[in-house]
């Protein structure tokens, strides 16, 4: 995420902490936390204090986005219930305040610019999750890739390359591994046990 954006969720989550509350955890699955954006009837925003979570499809468990400390999370305006859900990695710290009075206090504590921005890189990143099934196999595996690359350095060293293609994509595991072979095979990347490497100077 763009230095200048996360200073937009920063500002956010530092003037409205006060005001959330440790968020509750709707269930678990496979030792994971997860967060359901409606929780008993009421719409929920999520403040992402500390640690790294997956952004899943509620309909396919298909991964849409890592989120890393700071985030805010939920500020869109949706008619339906978000078919989305937030899993916790392994170790996060996660608030949330009801979606109503959220935006009440965004309008109050004059952050508008500050959401807007964050909206603007819901839309873009919701734009490039939709263009990403467009392409072939191995145009969505190179696309992937990419954006891989600027996840933090921590986050890449903890998942396998492999594991974030298959679990973001309809891909089989064979066909995913073939390509990421061909990509290391002729230097496009480099791996080591299965982690992308990327040179962070």
């Amino acid at each position: 995420m763009p230095k200048r954006i996360t200073v937009n969720h920063l500002n956010i989550i530092r003037k409205l902490n006060a005001y959330a509350e440790s968020a509750k955890v709707d269930r678990l699955s496979r030792g994971k936390r997860i967060y359901n954006f409606n929780s008993n009837g009421v719409k929920r925003v999520f403040f992402i204090i500390e640690g790294d979570f997956f952004l899943r499809s509620s309909e396919t468990g298909k991964i849409i986005k890592v989120i890393s400390a700071p985030f805010v999370i939920g500020a869109m305006p949706s008619l339906e219930p978000l078919s989305v859900y937030i899993e916790v990695i392994d170790y996060g710290k996660i608030k949330s305040i009801d979606y109503n009075y959220f935006w009440s206090l965004v309008n109050y504590q004059e952050l508008l610019p500050d959401a807007m921005t964050v909206m603007s890189e819901y839309h873009t990143d919701l734009i490039k999750f939709i263009n990403g099934y467009n392409e072939s196999n191995e145009e969505h595996v190179r696309t992937l890739v990419d954006r891989w690359k600027y996840h933090p350095c921590h986050i890449k060293k903890k998942i396998s390359l492999l594991f974030f293609i298959t679990n973001s994509t309809f891909m089989s595991k064979s066909t995913a591994a073939r390509i990421i072979k061909r990509m290391k095979e002729t230097r496009c990347i480099n791996l080591k046990d299965g982690r992308l490497v990327v040179d962070e100077n």
